[in-house]
């Protein structure tokens, strides 16, 4: 068997043996060794405890401290039940680009580590490489740790790794990680009749669970370019933070989003919260193509109003900058029995009905189209003087104090000049009192029973 390969010819070696993470990858770690004897290269096994999988790692060049490690691993995730058009472990190339199962995650990075090792040893290197390949990278980094405690104790000491992790062509700093503790919560056992004084340790542990959920979003949200990194919402209603991660799914060449809510996430939370700045965000980048109400009493658990959000990343020109609003809440057939909370559907004509309102986009009785800033307001802060006997109070440096008892707030629409309304509709009822803008905040909220 010929070993001088081109990196390619490794990489669709090594492709052809389906290593997924439920099988063997005795195989493939097989013929890397005898690649690696072929250039008298030794290598090592780190077998799991069956020995039905194993890592391989070798020292290529002097056994001096200061070397790089190239590290990849050798198992790829399923392909049952996915559509693909060629032999998932044979390599196609098309427009340029390499097709099959680990091309990118990641037996192409194992194979340029494996074709550099003819090259450094007919130039002669200083520093080895050292090549770590691990098993069940993709069920939890498994066989990784094992090889690396054992590289830890054999092998020269290297300066610095470089993980084959697809990182969208970009090198990254610092490869991610995992850690993992274990928690154990002792509760106190009472009778049912004094749960009072009782301790539930599921309930405890629920506790736990959310607070490490909520870290979790509270670190994704400071990346400006995350999911989250807009705002998030109160903890009690996720809605909106579920709404985000679909939009940060959306497709560049565009993509359509339909989804039913309650009425919260319309209206919930002042100017400045992070349910505002999550509509905020939504409106201003023109996504927000339509919102349906719908009847209420729709669903078996619940009797309250629901609305449809349809989201788009490609507004056709009619639509661009604009909001269609739908009231489809008398659009409803009254079922012959109730099924829970449910005793309302909308029939195959009623829906006819509201697509063809929503398709052609057009205002009537119960459709409204509105400008994406018509929903946006300014959120301003009166501010008035500390008055005692008479006098304005002022501090040491002759500043006005203010009253805090009186400060007061109002919401500007966006349309307005927020000098021209406090003119108009503040100062006549309070001469002495003044805007503080530092403190002006932009907020959105979209309310039906406004607008129908």
């Amino acid at each position: 068997m010929s070993f001088d390969l081109s990196a390619r010819e490794i990489m669709e070696k090594l492709i052809s043996f389906p290593t997924v993470s439920s099988e063997s990858n005795l195989e493939l770690i097989t013929w890397v060794e005898e690649y690696l004897n072929h250039y008298d290269v030794k290598s090592t096994r780190v077998y799991n405890e069956d020995k039905t999988k194993a890592n391989l790692y070798a020292n290529v060049g002097p056994m001096v401290d200061g070397g790089v490690i190239l590290s990849g691993h050798t198992d790829v995730v399923p392909v049952i039940g996915q559509d693909w058009d060629t032999d998932p472990f044979t390599v196609v190339e098309k427009d340029g680009k390499f097709f099959g199962r680990g091309t990118c995650d990641m037996k192409g990075f194992d194979a340029l580590a494996l074709a550099t090792i003819p090259k450094a040893l007919k130039q002669g290197i200083k520093r080895p490489i050292q090549i770590a390949l691990s098993y069940d990278e993709e069920v939890g980094c498994i066989g990784a740790p094992f090889m690396a405690a054992e590289m830890a104790k054999l092998m020269p000491k290297a300066s610095a790794a470089i993980i084959g992790e697809p990182s969208m062509m970009k090198a990254v700093s610092g490869h991610k990680g995992g850690l993992g503790i274990k928690t154990h919560i002792r509760g106190f056992e009472v009778h049912s009749s004094l749960q009072h004084i009782g301790v539930s340790a599921i309930m405890e542990g629920a506790k736990l669970i959310e607070w490490a959920n909520q870290m979790n979003i509270e670190n994704e949200a400071k990346d400006p370019s995350g999911r989250f990194g807009v705002g998030t919402p109160r903890t009690s209603d996720g809605s909106l933070l579920f709404l985000q991660h679909l939009i940060h799914k959306m497709e560049p060449k565009g993509s359509r989003i339909g989804i039913v809510f309650n009425g919260s996430p319309l209206f919930t939370g002042d100017a400045g919260s992070g349910e505002s700045e999550i509509r905020k965000w939504i409106i201003e980048s023109d996504l927000l193509e339509c919102i349906i109400q719908l009847p209420d009493k729709m669903f078996f658990n619940t009797g309250i109003t629901t609305f449809v959000w349809i989201l788009t990343n490609k507004k056709s020109s009619d639509r661009k900058g604009k909001i269609q609003l739908i009231d489809g809440s008398s659009f409803a057939t009254s079922m012959k029995k109730n099924l829970g909370e449910k005793g309302k559907f909308i029939n195959h004509d009623s829906i006819e009905i509201l697509k063809k309102i929503y398709l052609e986009n057009k205002e009537n009785k119960f459709c409204k189209i509105y400008d994406n800033s018509f929903f946006g307001y300014t959120k301003i802060i009166i501010e008035q003087a500390l008055i005692e006997n008479g006098e304005i109070k002022k501090d040491k440096k002759g500043n006005i104090i203010i009253d805090v008892n009186k400060r007061d707030s109002e919401r500007v629409s966006l349309s307005d000049n927020i000098d021209e309304y406090y003119n108009r509709e503040i100062k006549p009822h309070l001469g002495g009192s003044w805007i503080d803008r530092s403190k002006d905040k932009v907020g959105y909220e979209i309310n039906f029973t406004k607008y129908f």
